[in-house]
């Protein structure tokens, strides 16, 4: 592991370097076991990032490293702080340049879900310009089932459970984000696709409708209003008894 570094650092400027290292950062990271081991190769990977913003490739890998980094929670905390150069940042930047990448998207999604599971991390993370991107992306790639799935996994743990977050920003202030972010009309796109294509979807969008339904009364409304109870209505509910279940609680609240 010291050669990966010392030659990640000599040689930061040549992309092929720098892609192979995040390469090799990825793979180790695949065994959870491993991934505290890695923490102190964020700055590393940042430094790729910022070296090499046109380099797709090199970005490519950079995330999905960062995907296997964010899995220790103390690297993930330290992907929403300032000291490494705003690591998320830097994801989402390379999410905005390379919005047609589907394999760096999903990366990018993976590594913001993992960094959103981390109970300290989590409130930070909503403090920066997540979900604007996440929904861009997913409008951008709801044909891509895996995107699609990353994105909407990002949106489920990133709702804000009532009375959540009051150190760093109020339930309200941050459930106004979510409804204004477009997400529910990200949604409403991906329910008038065809059933086929709803049911890859199923799971992970049923997720968010529900935990947003949870969450704010505000949100209920507005799902409502969306007109997202009518497209589940049309939906065959014998089929689907989670979304049954799920009409009918939006009926009643």
């Amino acid at each position: 592991m010291p050669k990966i570094e010392q030659w990640m650092t000599t040689h930061v400027l040549v992309p092929d370097v720098q892609r192979f290292g995040c390469e090799f950062l990825f793979q180790c990271g695949t065994h959870v076991a491993n991934q505290r081991h890695l923490k102190h190769f964020l700055p590393i990977v940042v430094r790729a990032l910022v070296a090499h913003p046109s380099a797709v490739l090199v970005q490519q890998r950079a995330c999905a490293a960062l995907q296997k980094l964010a899995g220790y929670p103390e690297t993930a905390r330290r992907m929403v702080n300032h000291e490494d150069g705003s690591a998320v940042r830097l994801i989402l930047a390379a999410m905005a340049s390379h919005r047609t990448d589907s394999e760096l998207v999903e990366r990018a999604g993976d590594t913001l879900y993992n960094i959103s599971i981390d109970g300290e991390a989590k409130p930070r993370l909503l403090l920066l310009p997540v979900m604007p991107q996440v929904i861009e992306s997913l409008r951008a790639h709801s044909g891509s089932f895996d995107v699609a799935v990353s994105m909407l996994d990002v949106v489920k743990n990133l709702v804000p459970p009532s009375g959540a977050f009051s150190s760093d920003a109020s339930p309200a202030s941050t459930m106004n984000q979510f409804l204004r972010s477009g997400l529910l009309q990200a949604i409403a796109e991906l329910l008038q696709k065809s059933r086929a294509t709803f049911s890859r979807y199923k799971r992970s969008l049923l997720q968010v409708l529900k935990a947003l339904h949870a969450a704010d009364a505000s949100a209920r409304q507005c799902i409502r209003e969306a007109g997202i109870l009518e497209l589940l209505r049309s939906l065959p509910t014998n089929e689907n008894p989670e979304v049954a279940a799920l009409i009918t609680s939006l009926e009643q609240s």
